[in-house]
C-alpha cells in the first residue's frame, strides 16, 4: 500500500534530522522525496497578519516599519510585538476600534524575539511573573497540582493564571482529569525559564522531582510500579537539573526499561548511557542500577541487530563487575555472554564453560536470581 511520511525539522546541518534529509533525498530522489522549505513571510503578508490581529489600519508608517523590520517574516514575532503594544498601552480600545497612542512612532522594540518576551514578562504582576517562572521549570506543559506545590503563594495562583491567559502567554488545554496548561510557544517557555537564577532553577526542579516521586509512590501497590515507570523520565530530568545525580540514577534506568518496552531503542539507549555516565561519576557500581543499565543498553543493541555491540557491552560489564567485586553483576554478565555464545554463535562448549563459572559464583554468594537465569539458559543449551 502507498505510504506517505511527513516530517518537520529545522535546517540545522549539525542535527541528526539533517542527515535523514540528505540520505532520504539521495535514496529516493525528486520523484519520491519532496523537501519544502518554509521561508520568512513576505512583508505584505506580515502586514496583513498585523492588520487582522489589530483590526486597525491607522498605525503610523514608522511604527509599521519598525514592527516589520524586527519581525523579519516571523509571524510569532509579529504577534508578540503587537501584544507588547497592548501591554504598554501604545494601542488603546475605543468605539472606533484599536487606536494608536501618541508617541507610538517612538516606540522601541527589542532586537530579538526573546527580548520581546522578556520585556512582556517584566511588565507582569510580580506574583504572576513568579508563577510563570515556576511553570516554566515544569515544562512547556504543566498541571495546576504540581505548580501549586512549588509556588510561594498558591492562594494567588488562580489570579496569576488568569492574567497569563489574558496576556496570551499560556492557554488552558484540559480540565479533566487534571487542569493542564501550556505555554503558547516553546520559545515562550524557554525564555521565561532563562530568566530564572540557576540556584532558583535547581531548587524548583528538586521540588518538582520530589513531588512527582511521592505522587508515583502514592499509587495503589498494583499501580505504583507502572506509575513510577511512566513518570520516570521526567522525574530523572528534574533530579538531573537539580544536580541530584544519585537520585536521578534509578529513574533513568526505569525510563530506559519503559521506552525499550515501546521499542523506542535510540531513546532507551540514551537513558541507559546517562545512567552509566552517572555510575562512572559516582564510582559506585555495587547497586542494582549498574547491571540493569548495562543489560538494558546491550538489549537495545540486540533488538536492533547489533550483536557485536551487545557482546562488547556485556564484556565491559563483566570486567567491571570483577574489578569492583560485585557478584550479582558478574553472574548476570556471564549468563548473557553464554546465551549469545550458544544461540547466536553456536559455540555450545564456550557457553557451558561460562555457565559453569556463573554457577560457581552464584552458589558461593547464594544469588538465587542468577541461578534461575543460568539454569534457564542451560536448558536451552542442552536442547
Amino acid at each position: 500500500s502507498p505510504l506517505l511520511i511527513v516530517t518537520l525539522f529545522r535546517p540545522d546541518k549539525e542535527a541528526p534530522s539533517w542527515l535523514y534529509h540528505e540520505k532520504t533525498a539521495e535514496s529516493f530522489g525528486r520523484g519520491h522525496y519532496l523537501a519544502i522549505e518554509l521561508r520568512p513571510l513576505p512583508e505584505e503578508v506580515s502586514r496583513e497578519i498585523a492588520a487582522n490581529l489589530l483590526q486597525v489600519e491607522a498605525l503610523p508608517e514608522m511604527a509599521q516599519e519598525l514592527i516589520m523590520a524586527r519581525a523579519e517574516g516571523n509571524p510569532f514575532y509579529v504577534e508578540e510585538i503587537i501584544r507588547t503594544l497592548f501591554d504598554t498601552e501604545m494601542l488603546t480600545w475605543s468605539d472606533e476600534g484599536w487606536q494608536p497612542a501618541q508617541g507610538i512612532e517612538k516606540f522601541t522594540v527589542p532586537d530579538t524575539l526573546a527580548g520581546v518576551i522578556t520585556a512582556r514578562l517584566d511588565r507582569l504582576n510580580p506574583r504572576t511573573r513568579t508563577a510563570a517562572q515556576a511553570a516554566s521549570v515544569i515544562g512547556r506543559q504543566f498541571d495546576l497540582g504540581t505548580l501549586a506545590t512549588i509556588v510561594d503563594a498558591p492562594g494567588a495562583l488562580e489570579a496569576a493564571l488568569a492574567e497569563l491567559q489574558e496576556k496570551d502567554m499560556v492557554r488552558e488545554t484540559s480540565q479533566t482529569p487534571y487542569r493542564m496548561y501550556q505555554f503558547k510557544h516553546a520559545l515562550m517557555q524557554e525564555t521565561v525559564y532563562a530568566s530564572l537564577l540557576l540556584s532558583t532553577r535547581r531548587t524548583l526542579h528538586l521540588q518538582v522531582a520530589e513531588f512527582w516521586e511521592k505522587e508515583a509512590a502514592g499509587h495503589s501497590p498494583e499501580h505504583s510500579s507502572a506509575a513510577v515507570q511512566q513518570w520516570s523520565g521526567e522525574i530523572a530530568r528534574h533530579f538531573l537539573a537539580a544536580e541530584e545525580e544519585a537520585r536521578a540514577l534509578p529513574y533513568l534506568v526505569e525510563a530506559g526499561d519503559w521506552t525499550a518496552k515501546a521499542y523506542a531503542m535510540p531513546e532507551a539507549g540514551a537513558y541507559y548511557r546517562q545512567a552509566l555516565a552517572i555510575l562512572e561519576n559516582l564510582d559506585e557500581y555495587q547497586n542494582e542500577s549498574a547491571p540493569r543499565a548495562y543489560e538494558g543498553l546491550a538489549n537495545t543493541f540486540t533488538l536492533t541487530g547489533d550483536v557485536p555491540a551487545a557482546l562488547q557491552t556485556y564484556e565491559t560489564m563483566l570486567t567491571l563487575a570483577r574489578e569492583v567485586d560485585y557478584a550479582p553483576m558478574e553472574v548476570s554478565a556471564l549468563n548473557k555472554i553464554a546465551f549469545i555464545a550458544a544461540t547466536l554463535h553456536g559455540d555450545l562448549q564456550e557457553a557451558e564453560r561460562l555457565l559453569a563459572e556463573s554457577e560457581r559464583i552464584a552458589r558461593k554468594y547464594k544469588y538465587l536470581a542468577g541461578l534461575a537465569e543460568l539454569h534457564t539458559i542451560q536448558c536451552g543449551v542442552c536442547l
